[in-house]
């Protein structure tokens, strides 16, 4: 009788023979079963032809799900994401021209949307832009003072973050940075500052740009980092209460001290890294009460900064971030938000079979999904099904293959 070694050897012959043939070719469509067991009103529907019927209803799930369930089609040309921390379990919805399968989960580890909205771009271009209500009132859109989960779902598809959380394991990993390091500092840091908590250094990704095209570099980190600390925003309150100051050491490299300790305040820092953009907000610097009372959804960027627009943005604001969609306006009335696809977000390639997050599909994802084969919720091997890509509830043969076609893929810069 075969072991579950020798078996996982038979299965990755046979795999390889069906990759030399060429399967599966792409992504198949996944039935999406799971749509009417979620309860919560914190749905987006993103997905440009829903524009009308978006902009019509009260957005509550039962209204959209009654919708929805009228029409095959309809459920079949829509993808959906939902908001973190407010439905049990796992979310997963495909249709056909998405870059990927649109996933999510809910969890205590602040897995949020940041690692999977980019997987709501299109293939076609035409299809590169989404429309979504807000379910709830929305005061301000300002990246420091934004205070409701409302105005944080629309932060979540224009921002994003330097380390997270892996939505399986729960613990940290690289994401805007490809490596990071922090420890424990009790004594003067280089400037003779004396520093009661830690020491943290972060190596940026290349090639990371704001939505006005501009790199967002180690220096820019430390703009954002100091502007939140010298004007006390609402977001972020453990580093404006522990951050002591830092050094730009490379173009990509980035060192800061601070009186705190613990991972979540790390993860404050690691999560502010990108939010604050200097072309934006440098002009309030010693202007507390100008910065907070700012709107930065409401102000055009060329009259703001001086700077052209990218050709490809004409309407952009001043609510820039490194996100995977860029601002296109927000009507508070209809509490409807219109966002476009940011062709330069440094995630967008990202695929769901680079299981472990590392930036490529390579052999530890395939020894993954080959480890994981035939497990089940429950299961030893399962992992919080890691491997199972097609999320129906078993890493199978489709899981697998899928993992294997897509080596050696390059996934993050």
């Amino acid at each position: 009788m075969l072991n579950h070694k020798h078996f996982q050897i038979v299965v990755l012959m046979a795999l390889l023979t069906l990759v030399s043939f060429g399967f599966p070719p792409a992504y198949a469509d996944v039935d999406r079963d799971d749509f009417p067991r979620f309860h919560e009103i914190f749905f987006k529907i993103l997905h440009p032809e829903t524009t009308a019927m978006v902009a019509a209803r009260a957005g509550t799930l039962d209204t959209i799900m009654n919708i929805s369930e009228a029409s095959a089609d309809e459920l079949q040309n829509m993808s959906w994401t939902i908001t973190p921390d407010t439905t049990p379990g796992r979310f997963n919805a495909f249709a056909p021209g998405l870059k990927c399968w649109v996933e999510d989960f809910s969890s205590s580890n602040d897995t949020n949307n940041f690692w999977t909205l980019c997987w709501l771009h299109w293939n076609v271009s035409a299809k590169e832009n989404a429309t979504y209500h807000i379910p709830g009132p929305v005061a301000t859109l300002h990246p420091g003072e934004f205070t409701s989960i409302f105005e944080a779902e629309v932060m979540m598809a224009i921002m994003d973050v330097g380390v997270r959380a892996n939505p399986f394991s729960g613990n940290l990993m690289p994401w805007g940075v490809y490596q990071y390091i922090y420890a424990p500092f009790d004594g003067l840091n280089p400037y003779g500052q004396p520093v009661n908590g830690t020491v943290a250094t972060f190596d940026l990704r290349p090639g990371i740009r704001w939505h006005d095209g501009q790199v967002a570099d180690a220096n820019d980190v430390k703009f954002s980092w100091e502007c939140i600390d010298e004007h006390t925003t609402f977001q972020f309150p453990l580093v404006s209460a522990t951050y002591v100051n830092s050094t730009v050491e490379t173009s990509t490299r980035i060192t800061v001290w601070y009186n705190g300790t613990g991972q979540d305040v790390f993860q404050e820092y690691a999560k502010s890294m990108f939010w604050l953009a200097p072309q934006i907000y440098s002009t309030f610097s010693g202007n507390t009460v100008g910065f907070k009372a700012f709107r930065p959804w409401e102000v055009d960027y060329t009259t703001h900064t001086g700077n052209p627009k990218p050709l490809e943005y004409p309407f952009l604001t001043c609510l820039i971030g490194v996100g995977p969609y860029v601002l296109h306006d927000f009507d508070p009335t209809a509490e409807v938000i219109r966002v476009d696809a940011a062709g330069n977000s440094f995630a967008s390639n990202f695929l769901r079979e680079d299981i472990n997050f590392d930036g490529i599909v390579d052999i530890t994802d395939i020894t993954e999904g080959i480890r994981s084969f035939g497990s089940d919720p429950g299961h030893e091997r399962w992992a919080n099904g890691a491997s199972d890509v097609t999320c129906d509830g078993i890493v199978d043969i489709t899981d697998v293959v899928f993992i294997i076609t897509r080596f050696p893929a390059i996934t993050l810069p």
